[in-house]
Parts: C-alpha cells; sequence; structure tokens
C-alpha cells in the first residue's frame, strides 16, 4: 500500500515539474481557469478516535475565477490504524469542496484562507464504515516559483458534525496553473516620433492642432485652439454678474439697476371709514363690521401706518354733551379694531369734535344722521418693485 502511494505523490509532483516549463513559455500567469494541486499531508486525529497520526497524500482540482478567488474540490486521505487492542488497518478519507480567498494573485507568494465542508469516511479492515459531514477552514502560504507553479502549505482544521470529533490536516505540495485567461502582451510598435509630437503641449497632437502655438496652461478645444472665456457668473440671471451685483437673489424676470437691485416705484395707498351711529348712542352698529374689518386687513398689510379716528354728533342737544358723544363714538370704534381685530393700540388714536364740523343739514332729519358719525382717513407711502 505505501509503495503505490508514493507512486502517486511522485507522479504529481513530476507532473507539475514537466509541464511547468511548457507552460511557461506564455510568459503570463492564467488571470482565471483549472490549476490542479497535490502533496504531502498528514492527519492529526482527535484523541477520543484513538488513531494513530499519519502521512499521507493529498490531492486537489480548483477553479480560480479571479486572481484572488477560487474554489477547488480536495482529496485528503491517510491509512492509519489503532492505537491500542490488536492493531487493525484503517482507511480515512475526506472529500470536500472549498472556497478559497488569496490576499495575492494566484501565483503569486502571499497568504489564503478557505472555507469548505464534506464528507469525513473512516472504515476498517472489517467493511465498517463512520461517515459524518464535516467543516473544514484553513489557513496557508503560497510560494512563487515560476508563472505556472507555486508551492503551498497549509493547515485545515475538520470537525465532523455528527461525532463531534476535530481534526487537523498539515500539508505541504505543490499547485500547478493550467492556462485559461492570461493578459495579453502588449505587442510593441515602433511609431515615428514626428507622427505624435505636441509641441505647444496643448493634448492636440500637431497634425490636428489648428492652433499649434497655444500658450501653455491654457484651456482647449478638440481642435487644439482655446475655449471661449467664459462669461462672468450671474447667479440671478438679472444681466448684472455677481462681482457688482449688490442683490444676488432678484426674481426672475425682475426689472433692476445697475446695482443688481429691482427698480421700485414710490406711491401713496390709501382708504376711508365712515361709521353711522343712532341717535345719542355711542354702540358700534353691526352693519359696519365688515368696514371695520377692511380697516385692520389695510393696517395689517401697512404696518408702518397709523390711523387717526374722529367722531362727530349732530347739533342736538349741549355743544358741551355732544363733545363727550363723539368722544365716545370715536373710542368705541377704536376699542373694536384693538380688541376684535388685535390692532396695537399704539397704531389707533381717538378723538371728538363734537357738533363742530358738520357735513349735511342739522336741521333735516337726513342731514342729522350723516352728521352722528366717526370718520378716517389711512394712507400708507410704499414702494412697489417692478
Amino acid at each position: 500500500m505505501n509503495f503505490y502511494r508514493n507512486m502517486i505523490i511522485a507522479g504529481a509532483f513530476s507532473s507539475c515539474t514537466a509541464f511547468s516549463p511548457v507552460l511557461v513559455a506564455d510568459e503570463h500567469a492564467p488571470e482565471t481557469g483549472l490549476y490542479f494541486s497535490g502533496g504531502w499531508n498528514k492527519i492529526l486525529m482527535d484523541s477520543e478516535r484513538e488513531l494513530e497520526d499519519k502521512n499521507d497524500f493529498y490531492a486537489g482540482l480548483g477553479y480560480h475565477y479571479t486572481p484572488q478567488v477560487a474554489v477547488e474540490l480536495l482529496f485528503n486521505r491517510a491509512d492509519t490504524e489503532t492505537r491500542s487492542g490488536p492493531n487493525s488497518d484503517v482507511d480515512y478519507r475526506l472529500f470536500s469542496i472549498n472556497a478559497v480567498y488569496r490576499n495575492t494573485p494566484m501565483g503569486e507568494t502571499g497568504l489564503f484562507g478557505r472555507l469548505g465542508a464534506g464528507i469525513e469516511s473512516i472504515s476498517n479492515g472489517s467493511g465498517v464504515n463512520d461517515d459524518d459531514i464535516a467543516a473544514k477552514a484553513g489557513v496557508g502560504v503560497d510560494l512563487h516559483l515560476t508563472d505556472f507553479l507555486f508551492a503551498q502549505a497549509a493547515m485545515d482544521a475538520v470537525y465532523g458534525l455528527e461525532n463531534k470529533q476535530a481534526d487537523f490536516i498539515p500539508s505541504a505540495g505543490l499547485t500547478l496553473l493550467l492556462a485559461s485567461s492570461a493578459p495579453v502582451a502588449e505587442e510593441a510598435y515602433e511609431v515615428e516620433e514626428a507622427e505624435y509630437q505636441d509641441s505647444d503641449q496643448d493634448g492636440v497632437i500637431d497634425s490636428q492642432d489648428q492652433c499649434p502655438d497655444t500658450a501653455p496652461g491654457t484651456a482647449v478645444d478638440a481642435k487644439g485652439c482655446p475655449l471661449p472665456a467664459p462669461a462672468p457668473a450671474d447667479s440671478d440671471g438679472d444681466g448684472v454678474p455677481d462681482a457688482q451685483d449688490a442683490c444676488k437673489d432678484t426674481p426672475k424676470g425682475a426689472k433692476v439697476d445697475e446695482r443688481g437691485c429691482r427698480l421700485k416705484l414710490q406711491e401713496t395707498v390709501s382708504m376711508h371709514l365712515y361709521v353711522s351711529f343712532e341717535k345719542n348712542s355711542d354702540a358700534v352698529p353691526a352693519a359696519y363690521q365688515a368696514e371695520l374689518k377692511k380697516v385692520a386687513t389695510f393696517l395689517t398689510q401697512y404696518p408702518d401706518t397709523k390711523v387717526s379716528l374722529e367722531g362727530h354728533t349732530d347739533s342736538t342737544g349741549s355743544a358741551a354733551y355732544n363733545q363727550n358723544l363723539s368722544e365716545r363714538r370715536a373710542t368705541a370704534v377704536m376699542n373694536a379694531l384693538i380688541k376684535t381685530y388685535s390692532i396695537n393700540p399704539e397704531r389707533v388714536s381717538a378723538s371728538g369734535k363734537g357738533e363742530a364740523e358738520p357735513i349735511a343739514d342739522n336741521k333735516t332729519n337726513e342731514g342729522r344722521a350723516k352728521n352722528r358719525r366717526v370718520t378716517a382717513v389711512i394712507s400708507a407711502e410704499v414702494e412697489r418693485e417692478l
């Protein structure tokens, strides 16, 4: 048995050595493709197995998908025997599939790790087999010999999932890369220097350069001519460059001055208030709430404005009574603006004119009704942007 085992190991090594000079003639290691490996291994048995640690051989076939990632099938074996009792020959076999990652491209000197799973089989001369599914993990080192041949040393741990026993497998051998996909060597071409000369070093060769004397550092187009100077930045598109624009966020389409700011038109806006009262009453009639709301809206829209309310009466009664009544009417309108419409008290004032400023004839009912009133004119100076 040992004779045949040694013959297999020798054959694997001699095959790698014989084929490697032929493959090396291509001068480039394959980036992807098949590889064959083989060599010595020793099965360090779990102590519970009561089996001797034995030297034997391993063999493998793999495929590297990239220069650093591969998948491989490995066969490890050992012909061993029991440690105690009558000596009995036992065959240990491990068939596994492994994922391999190398920190350097396949064939170069470097480290690797692998994870896998397989079937662990132990059988004796009596035909008793003990098979178990096993998990496998290992690390190792590759040593570059040629572009197609490298030496390898590794240590793998194998754990039986059913029998809960762990074995260790140190190994050393050779790996032969079988050519599949290799980088193509660039062919050398002799080109006349003048054909690719670029006198002004603008990136366009002289034979295609329509502006051969471009100053160093100048940006050029495909013809070798200077690119047009970029237009000054104008973020808001108002026609005034940002460097001179004092108002850089002008809305699109707005008219601006030479500083880039919106043109403004000064104008006056105003509104009139008229509230009529019942005879001898200072209660604001409900019919005029809409008018008060308009005044409040105007004051809110133009926050710098103020309103001065003037109360008036007809000529019925004494002048002193009418003065007091006109003041109470103006105050009633002022309170409505402040309390109902939340106008700031500092923006509203009230005064009474009594019966002194009639706008109609106090001799008629219609005239007296017009004179019982509170009036105001509110104006605001505003700038309207064009």
